[in-house]
C-alpha cells in the first residue's frame, strides 16, 4: 500500500524588509505579516488596508493584533490565485487622504494547490 501524503500546514512569516516582494504560499498555510507602527501620541500611527483586499478570494484575515510597537496580521490561504495585500500607514488622527499617508507596505502573494 502506497505511504500516505499527508500535507503540513506551514507558517509563512513577513516584516518590513519584505515590502515590494513576492511570496508563494500553499492553500491551508498561514502568513503572518508583523509591521512596526509608532505607538506614542501625537505621532501614533496605525496601518489599513487598500480598498481591494477585501475582495480577495485567496486570503483571509485569520487575526489582528499588536503589541510593543508591532501590528501583527495573520491570514489564512483559502482559494487558489494571487493577491496583493496593500497597506497604508497614517497617523491615527489624520484623515486617511493621499497626502497623511506616512508609509506604505505591498506584498505579492500567490497561492498554490501545494
Amino acid at each position: 500500500q502506497p505511504e500516505k501524503k499527508v500535507d503540513k500546514i506551514m507558517n509563512h512569516n513577513a516584516n518590513a524588509s519584505d515590502n515590494g516582494s513576492a511570496i508563494k504560499i500553499a492553500l491551508g498555510d498561514t502568513l503572518t505579516v508583523d509591521l512596526p507602527y509608532e505607538t506614542t501620541v501625537p505621532g501614533q500611527t496605525a496601518w489599513t488596508f487598500d480598498d481591494n483586499f477585501a475582495f480577495s478570494q485567496c486570503l483571509h484575515m485569520g487575526s489582528i493584533g499588536a503589541k510593543d510597537g508591532v501590528r501583527t496580521m495573520q491570514f489564512v490561504a483559502s482559494a487558489i490565485g494571487t493577491v496583493a495585500i496593500e497597506l497604508r500607514q497614517f497617523r491615527v488622527l489624520a484623515l486617511q487622504t493621499a497626502s497623511n499617508i506616512t508609509g506604505t507596505y505591498k506584498l505579492a502573494v500567490t497561492v498554490s494547490e501545494s
